[in-house]
């Protein structure tokens, strides 16, 4: 995992306000300019912290769904007034359902590559910090949710590279021979995980979790750089918001496809919309360029 990412040092509280905005804006509003921004940003910051080959890899699944969903969208659904093609059974497939699943699973994709930037930025103790004082039984259970999948996919490998060995591998011998070797993977998986979790809740029983008020330390102070980044993306946040309710940013998909076109407001919300997802590609770039500048003048 690389981790060459300036805007990973700020505030916790920053960090989670920037994901909860374009995560909720990217969901509630299916415009093709504001789905293709927050798309575009989220794969590029995928690159940043994971590496383009790690992309790649997340590629190979995302391209299939994408064409999936829309395929399924046009079968099941056969709203719209632009008939493209009949199927035997005389319903029509159009381009608005064809177009509307596009975009549907461009939105989903945007979304899981928002949520892996997330699970690299927001670790467990950020989390903790946010949330531990409000509800740390909740903290505590967000935390070790978002650490056990990653934990449960390694182990995973882990047992199958072993049972490889042995020729008991999930993708060696016959069909019926994969399928009976990846359950045993998967049973070896779960069983190792109820003794997991059954070992950490003694081991947290015999150091007293619960038994009195917690405490906890962190390293994160609130300063001058968060409130200025936090406060640009609460306002690039609410400018696109207002654009959206104003009426210029607009799409419908059925009976019709309507789409606003580019007007002034238009601008000033995707131009909006896209500070505040590039927001970590700027910051990063801004804090490059200082660091260049402190190293030509030594």
């Amino acid at each position: 995992m690389r981790m060459n990412d300036a805007f990973s040092g700020l505030h916790p509280a920053v960090s989670f306000f920037f994901f909860a905005a374009v995560i909720t804006l990217t969901m509630l509003y299916m415009h093709p300019v504001l789905l293709t921004v927050s798309f575009i940003a989220s794969a590029s910051y995928v690159c940043v912290l994971k590496g383009a080959r790690r992309f790649l890899k997340t590629l190979l699944y995302l391209i299939p769904f994408v064409l999936l969903m829309s395929l399924i969208n046009a079968l099941f659904n056969h709203a719209g007034v632009t008939p493209l093609f009949f199927l035997s059974n005389g319903n029509a497939i159009t381009k608005e359902a064809l177009t509307f699943g596009f975009f549907a699973s461009l939105m989903f994709c945007a979304v899981i590559l928002w949520f892996d930037c997330f699970n690299v930025i927001m670790t467990s103790d950020k989390l903790l910090l946010l949330f531990g004082r409000l509800s740390p039984s909740v903290s505590l259970l967000i935390s070790m949710s978002l650490r056990f999948a990653p934990k449960l996919g390694r182990k995973i490998r882990s047992i199958d590279d072993a049972r490889t060995q042995i020729g008991r591998g999930s993708s060696q011998g016959g069909f019926i021979s994969r399928v009976k070797n990846s359950m045993s993977v998967l049973s070896i998986t779960l069983t190792w995980a109820l003794e997991s979790s059954v070992t950490a809740s003694n081991s947290m029983k015999s150091r007293g979790y619960g038994a009195a008020r917690r405490t906890s330390f962190s390293i994160y102070r609130f300063d001058a750089r968060d409130a200025l980044t936090l406060s640009a993306c609460v306002l690039a946040a609410g400018v696109t918001v207002a654009c959206v309710l104003s009426g210029g940013i607009y799409a419908r998909y059925y009976p019709s496809i309507i789409i606003s076109g580019f007007g002034g407001v238009s601008i000033i919300g995707t131009a909006a919309f896209s500070l505040l997802c590039f927001a970590p590609h700027l910051f990063d770039a801004k804090e490059a360029l200082v660091w260049r500048r402190l190293r030509s003048a030594i």
